[in-house]
């Protein structure tokens, strides 16, 4: 595993550059030229066609943001933000020692740090929101549960298995499509977000849910 002082130079450029610009976003707007938007969202997410895909189900995760929205006068906005990410995948597959138990039901929570920028296009209250970000997947959890023939679980999780991921420039891509509905000086945001993770190897996840915000 490489240590976070061997990472090539671009490597650590492009996240510090990435993270700058956010700041600078924060500290520099004035006036009415600067919204804030916090947001949330729910999501389905899967992993993408890779291997054994049919042992892989959905999983219910989330992910949030904070991002800057730098206005114009015109309908399109360049914006900036961080957040939080998280995939879930759920397997099931039969155990062949033997046990009490007959499955093996593991549950695979993949966490990111996300730096996106994008373009916010409004049509009226109406918006299109395409992101790109850099994102730093910086653990992987396991909690693996023995099943009885029934698919019950009679016991609590029996292997907790943290993995530390090494730091990468990894990518993502996000969509979100909804609604701005004004109430007095600031706008509640409501609609839904889509997501694709490039991880490398067999880890691309995807996922997409709804999206509940605020924006002053």
């Amino acid at each position: 595993m490489r240590s976070f002082c061997s990472l090539p130079n671009p490597i650590m450029k492009t996240h510090f550059t990435l993270l700058f610009l956010f700041v600078a976003c924060c500290v520099c707007g004035q006036g009415d030229r600067t919204r804030y938007t916090i947001d949330y969202s729910m999501h389905l997410s899967d992993a993408a066609a890779h291997g054994p895909r049919e042992y892989f189900e959905s999983g219910l995760a989330f992910n949030a943001f904070i991002t800057v929205e730098l206005a114009s006068r015109r309908t399109s906005r360049f914006t900036i933000g961080a957040g939080f990410l998280q995939s879930k995948l759920i397997s099931n597959y039969f155990d062949p020692h033997p046990s009490p138990a007959e499955y093996i039901e593991s549950h695979h929570y993949i966490d990111f740090l996300v730096i996106p920028v994008g373009i916010k296009c409004t049509f009226g209250s109406f918006f299109l929101h395409p992101e790109i970000a850099a994102t730093y997947n910086y653990r992987t959890l396991t909690n693996s549960y023995l099943l009885d023939s029934e698919m019950n679980r009679p016991n609590e999780p029996f292997d907790i298995d943290l993995n530390q991921i090494p730091f990468e420039v990894l990518f993502a891509s996000l969509m979100t499509i909804g609604f701005e509905i004004k109430v007095g000086s600031m706008s509640v945001l409501t609609g839904a977000r889509g997501y694709f993770t490039l991880n490398g190897g067999d880890g691309d996840t995807f996922g997409v849910g709804l999206m509940v915000g605020l924006k002053i």
